[in-house]
């Protein structure tokens, strides 16, 4: 598949900042509805299969890849299988909205205390649901928050406008807050939601680009997020993942495609296209010192020209030689004994410059000049960018080139 591109300039300019500073960018999806499909019953869902091996390429080609759910951790893990995908020892979950965090390479979740109020509102949330004639929906125990699905209801819609304001009033009561999703009320505590969990995944400052994947209304927080993060100066890419439900969802996406399978071909694109992490910034690499280092480069290769040269007039030295030999030996088979012998004891092996012949002046340029500002070079992009070469120039290529499109291809075995 080629990478199908956002619809919108500040989609384009993300993806493009992605791009060129893979190291730099975090991926953050939901999961229900996004790396797994809808289904009506939650403790049912399973992960899209290609899931597990899409992340873990992206894993190794991005700053980070991150789960931020409303569901709880252990559920996430049981659900995607995520513990044994290869390459994600750099995973992060955040569960319950950011209040459960798991990373990989610890395998530890941290979980906070429950809010009082969850334990008042479960208590009170059966006979809340039987006095609206709502006893058949299914309310979800996550532990540090309770939500009502209404999807398995003869009519789901007409049950979830009635719940609204009765499970806004209960949720007041108790201090917490109702988070809408797909046919679907979570009570939670204040303060979690998907905004500040991609905030807090931005911590530390090595990363200023985000890719955010969401379906539903409990993604909105995590598209203000990235507003915030653009707003800032960094760079986002929102992606809507479209089910059979529209939501505003879409209207704000910068690019929207078909289901959990969708979204993971553009992902599994997106890591095709950052298959060469050769010709990628390293993380901390600036825009300043990446022009540098270009024009170091530039420097070195007029050096490579003018060695290019330097050996062109050593061959076109020699091969002059050789044929004033030949010339002196037709000389002397004509007759011209005195002039040959002039010419091979005063020309013939002459030195070109003195002392040397080209060979030892091509070998001292080598070993001096040349050698000197090719190790200076190497040392630089060492030091500099972990000795990585041309990143200006493939950085370049990332933006003038047309992404997707034949002939414009980062490498040549990305052609399909």
């Amino acid at each position: 598949m080629t990478l199908q591109l956002p619809g919108t300039h500040p989609g384009r300019t993300g993806l493009d900042r992605v791009l060129a500073a893979p190291s730099r960018t975090i991926l953050v999806s939901d999961f229900d509805g996004t790396l797994a499909p809808i289904v009506a019953d939650p403790d049912q869902a399973h992960v899209h299969p290609h899931a597990v091996r899409v992340l873990g390429r992206l894993a190794g080609r991005l700053g980070g890849v991150a789960v931020v759910t409303g569901r709880p951790v252990a559920d996430v893990l049981r659900l995607g299988g995520f513990e044994e995908g290869d390459g994600l020892r750099g995973l992060r979950i955040l569960g319950q909205y950011g209040a459960e965090r798991w990373d990989a390479g610890t395998g530890e979740v941290v979980t906070p205390s429950p809010h009082p109020g969850i334990e008042q509102v479960r208590c009170a949330l059966p006979g809340l649901l039987a006095g609206l004639d709502l006893a058949a929906a299914h309310i979800e125990d996550k532990g540090l928050a309770l939500a009502v699905h209404v999807r398995r209801l003869p009519d789901p819609d007409r049950a979830l406008t009635s719940l609204r304001d009765p499970v806004a009033a209960l949720a007041a009561e108790h201090e917490l807050v109702v988070e809408p999703g797909k046919l679907v009320l979570e009570l939670r505590a204040p303060g979690t939601d998907k905004r500040s969990a991609v905030h807090s995944l931005l911590e530390g400052g090595e990363l200023d680009a985000v890719v955010y994947a969401g379906d539903d209304l409990g993604d909105l927080a995590g598209y203000d997020a990235v507003d915030e993060v653009r707003t800032g100066g960094g760079a986002g890419l929102l992606l809507c993942v479209r089910s059979d439900d529209r939501t505003t969802l879409e209207q704000r996406a910068d690019l929207v495609l078909d289901g959990p399978g969708g979204l993971l071909d553009w992902l599994d694109a997106l890591a095709d296209e950052l298959s060469h992490p050769e010709h990628v910034r390293p993380a901390g690499v600036d825009d300043a010192t990446v022009e540098a280092l270009g024009k170091l480069s530039e420097a070195l290769e007029v050096v490579e020209d003018a060695r290019g040269g330097l050996y062109h007039w050593h061959r076109m030295s020699g091969a002059a030689d050789l044929a004033a030999g030949a010339a002196v030996d037709q000389l002397r088979a004509a007759g011209h004994a005195e002039l040959a012998d002039r010419l091979a004891a005063e020309l013939i092996g002459r030195n070109v410059v003195e002392g040397r012949w080209t060979f030892q002046v091509v070998e001292e340029y080598d070993d001096g000049y040349y050698a000197a500002f090719k190790r200076l070079e190497a040392e630089a992009r060492d030091a500099l960018a972990g000795g990585r070469r041309h990143l200006f120039e493939a950085e370049m290529k990332q933006s003038r080139r047309t992404h997707g499109s034949r002939h414009h291809e980062a490498q040549p075995d990305d052609r399909r």
